[in-house]
């Protein structure tokens, strides 16, 4: 993140999830943070994504999927920080590749992890450290597809 003169060094999760997506560089990241900044120093919440749709960076339909993104990856109190957050920040799955997955397991009702491995974005090996840190293991009956059945 640029280096902001007595401006806390937190950024939203959505500047983190468009840039990283490449939908904007450092440079609109800059800006917009400042104004996303500064409005937080007035008493104002804005939302980082409103900011820069305000400055013309991303459009609405640009920025639909990540809005819902950002929902899934919000920590919900006493539940710990979810699967998908932690694969973004340990940048084993990118932004938009977790929109798709996210969208299969709303299709199929399936985990997250499952469909991910089934995705072939993560294998079980790279999940499942991430999911005993949840208290969590891997415990979907996936199979290898040599083990499979024909339909």
């Amino acid at each position: 993140m640029p280096g902001f003169a007595n401006v806390p060094r937190r950024q939203p999760l959505m500047a983190h999830i468009l840039h990283k997506e490449g939908l904007i560089d450092d440079a609109q990241m800059d800006l917009a943070l400042r104004q996303w900044y500064a409005r937080h120093r007035e008493g104002v919440t804005a939302a980082f994504g409103q900011i820069v749709l305000q400055l013309g960076y991303v459009t609405r339909e640009e920025l639909a999927p990540y809005v819902a993104l950002q929902a899934e990856l919000t920590v919900v109190p006493g539940r710990g920080k979810p699967l998908g957050a932690m694969l973004i920040e340990s940048g084993m799955v990118k932004p938009s590749r977790l929109v798709e997955a996210l969208r299969v397991q709303r299709e199929t009702g399936k985990r997250l992890g499952e469909v991910l491995v089934e995705l072939g974005l993560v294998s079980r090996a790279q999940i499942a450290p991430l999911l005993r840190l949840q208290g969590r293991r891997f415990t979907n009956i996936l199979t290898h597809p040599s083990q499979q059945s024909p339909n």
